[in-house]
């Protein structure tokens, strides 16, 4: 789930978001977006170990997910775990170069 630019979320918005999502999750337990989404959601919230674990669950169904592995980054970054982050920041550019900012960031800001 992309959000519209421009649209900050509440913590309301990304409750209901969030319900949603877990919603679509009991019907199908291996829907990739909506994991992907509930990462974001849990990262925004603050609680980067839970979009951790639900970046990784989505990048074990989908290896090719480019959007997953550069959330993981961004967790993992915010874990202060350096080499992890890159790795997935790294994985994330060789699928989309769009992406490669994320790299970027851990090889000048952070010391590994």
């Amino acid at each position: 789930m992309r959000e519209k630019k421009g649209r900050a979320r509440t913590a309301d918005d990304i409750g209901s978001i969030m319900s949603e999502l877990k919603k679509a999750l009991q019907k199908n337990s291996k829907d990739e977006q909506a994991l992907e989404g509930l990462g974001m959601s849990f990262y925004r919230l603050g609680d980067y170990s839970k979009a951790v674990n639900l970046f990784e669950k989505v990048v074990e169904i989908n290896k090719r997910n480019a959007h997953a592995f550069f959330g993981l980054g961004y967790a993992y970054a915010m874990l202060d775990k350096p080499r992890e982050a890159l790795a997935a920041y790294e994985q994330a550019g060789r699928m989309d170069p769009t992406l490669t900012n994320g790299a970027l960031y851990i090889r000048h800001d952070m010391v590994i």
